[in-house]
């Protein structure tokens, strides 16, 4: 069976888009934005790491806030931060997040705090997370 140029290009085109399609919905299943429930300043999140994926929450917050996170693993994950200018954050003390995180605001804009597996991870590999947030 042999197909016109049009028709080559008109699959080529669809093929293209299919592929743009499924590989956005894949990195969106691996990123939630964070409302904390009306009245509340701490959510509890639970997830799930497969292999060497990991997962990104995104929260509005303010300048002067001070937000905290504490991360609870079974299995292997660390927690990182990133600020609304994408460079990533440490600890009041200078410290890396870890499994903790506190710091005091410098700008509003969003942040991204992501769940991530070590760089040994394989497929075969999961880890069970519970992330607790505040903002206050």
């Amino acid at each position: 069976m042999t197909f016109n140029k049009t028709t080559r290009h008109a699959f080529i085109l669809f093929a293209l888009l299919l592929t743009t399609t499924l590989c956005a919905s894949a990195q969106r299943k691996n990123v939630q934005r964070i409302q904390f429930p009306a009245g509340r300043t701490t959510t509890v999140l639970k997830g799930v790491l497969r292999g060497d994926n990991d997962f990104t929450y995104i929260l509005r917050a303010s300048k002067g806030q001070t937000l905290l996170a504490h991360l609870v693993v079974n299995g292997d994950a660390s927690l990182m931060a990133k600020g609304p200018n994408g460079r990533s954050l440490t600890n009041s003390d200078g410290s890396d997040a870890g499994n903790d995180f506190s710091i005091i605001l410098q700008r509003t804009g969003d942040y991204r705090l992501i769940v991530f597996p070590p760089d040994t991870a394989d497929r075969k590999d999961i880890a069970r997370y519970t992330l607790e947030i505040t903002i206050r």
